[in-house]
């Protein structure tokens, strides 16, 4: 059972066993906001019928299925570390300019649910 945690990881870090690496998940993000006041807001509610799809930054879940990789790594009963890495492509990566958004990653919660 690998026991080492991996607090430090990074977007470099090795994605196999020995690193602990347990799953991923894609975003692809908006960037930033370049139009008027408002424009990037996201509506509060939205018409019964508006079919329409979701604002771009209309807030999300991901679900990771890790399951076989927490049984190896987790001991029941133990405290455990979750470590999210978020990685941004370098060449998407330029500096923004100061008007716009540029905290776009916002991790609110991270739930872990198991079952017998």
């Amino acid at each position: 059972m690998l026991t080492e945690r991996r607090p430090g990881a990074t977007a470099e870090t090795p994605t196999d066993d020995d690193h602990r690496y347990a799953g991923s998940f894609w975003v692809f993000g908006h960037g930033g906001c370049a139009g008027d006041e408002g424009h990037c807001d996201v509506p509060g509610s939205r018409r019964r019928f508006d079919f329409r799809p979701e604002h771009q930054l209309t807030e999300t879940s991901y679900r990771v299925i890790v399951t076989g990789k927490f049984r190896e790594m987790v001991t029941p009963g133990e405290p455990f570390t979750v470590t999210v890495v978020p990685y941004v492509r370098p060449e998407a990566a330029e500096p923004l300019p100061a008007n716009l958004v540029t905290d776009v990653l916002h991790i609110q919660r991270v739930d872990v649910l198991t079952y017998q």
